[in-house]
């Protein structure tokens, strides 16, 4: 990405000026940490202003990018101090959850961003966040394990997944590792893809809803298989490439 963007190469270079131009990812942004996350609409935007800023510093070196990013997750690990709370929690906070600490790995060689506030804020993700995403994965808030539509498990798995390789946590990755497998929620990849065409098509749970919805928790998914794709750990093959059958049925 950084000697593309450099050279100016297309289609790279497309991408790129569409990124700068978000207004997430500015370096004036200002984040608005809750003490439980309460709008995990706005908590999303603050953890994809971070990562955004984030992606910026580590492709063009500009460090008021690493700057505002620390700003952002120093702003919510010192203002959390209750598990999340409100509306589809737990449940669908995971999304911010699991882009904060993306955000936050981006960011562990940045020599900005202290010891003490990276301490800091790994408490936040094993105390506050990390409770939640297991409890709603092994729970699902009381109901039948096929009682929420399979973004709302994916964007748990991807948390804690995320939460397990920025705190060095093996066990928490090896439990969203188990999960993808053998989960018993619809996160899990066969129950995620439940419905088998000739010729390799795989039709996701979400399917007949609405798309939005479908590539939604693919990317979630997705997401959490390049994580494990940089810890050498090959999930996107999983199953004779069934996600690549789920994300080519959308597509057709």
């Amino acid at each position: 990405m950084k000697s593309k963007v450099a050279a100016g190469e297309s289609p790279w270079i497309d991408g790129w000026n569409a990124l700068i131009q978000d207004s997430k990812a500015q370096s004036d942004y200002r984040p608005a940490p809750h003490r439980h996350l309460n709008d995990r609409g706005r908590a999303q935007r603050d953890a994809s202003a971070a990562y955004l800023n984030g992606l910026r510093w580590l492709i063009t070196g500009d460090t008021a990018h690493a700057d505002c990013a620390v700003r952002i997750l120093n702003a919510w690990s010192g203002t959390v101090n209750e598990a999340s709370l409100g509306n589809d929690q737990p449940g669908l906070g995971g999304i911010p959850i699991g882009t904060f600490a993306i955000a936050a790995e981006l960011l562990r060689s940045y020599p900005g961003w202290n010891e003490p506030d990276q301490a800091r804020f790994k408490r936040m993700l094993v105390d506050y966040f990390y409770p939640v995403c297991h409890d709603f994965l092994t729970r699902h808030n009381g109901r039948c394990d096929s009682a929420f539509w399979t973004n709302w498990d994916t964007c748990n798995m991807r948390a804690i997944m995320a939460i397990g390789v920025y705190c060095d946590d093996r066990p928490k990755f090896d439990e969203a590792v188990g999960y993808f497998i053998n989960g018993r929620g619809t996160g899990s990849i066969r129950n995620a893809t439940p419905f088998d065409f000739e010729g390799g098509l795989v039709q996701w749970q979400e399917s007949g809803r609405d798309y939005a919805h479908v590539m939604g928790g693919q990317g979630l998914l997705m997401e959490m298989c390049q994580i494990a794709w940089n810890q050498k750990l090959d999930l996107f093959s999983y199953d004779n490439n069934r996600l690549l059958g789920a994300a080519e049925h959308p597509a057709q």
